[in-house]
């Protein structure tokens, strides 16, 4: 749920299960020592602030099944997105910032 990990400074790499669904408002904010996190393969929404202040996240991986994604505070290099141009296109994206590199890999 919301802030569900907030600050929790132990965290390095997280693996989220295949039944994630959501990653909710501050669910992971201020973990300033993660550095990866898999989001599996059933993801479909990233809210506000998720990954507020997780300085070492650089690059996400993303699935197909994405459907909404804000982008607002995240600090990130690189996304991966396993899908195609044309699902890439219709997520809904909020405050994503424009200079992210996204590589599209097609399953």
């Amino acid at each position: 749920g919301k802030y569900a990990f907030n600050s929790c400074y132990s965290l390095e790499d997280v693996k989220l299960s295949k039944n994630t669904r959501y990653i909710y408002e501050y669910a992971f904010s201020y973990c300033s020592n993660l550095k990866s996190i898999y989001l599996g393969d059933n993801l479909i929404s990233i809210d506000s602030g998720a990954f507020a202040g997780c300085v070492l996240l650089t690059r996400l991986e993303m699935p197909n099944t994405l459907q909404f994604i804000n982008g607002n505070s995240l600090n990130l290099n690189e996304i991966i997105y396993y899908g195609t141009k044309e699902e890439w296109d219709l997520i809904k994206k909020e405050f994503l910032n424009e200079q992210i590199n996204v590589i599209i890999i097609e399953k």
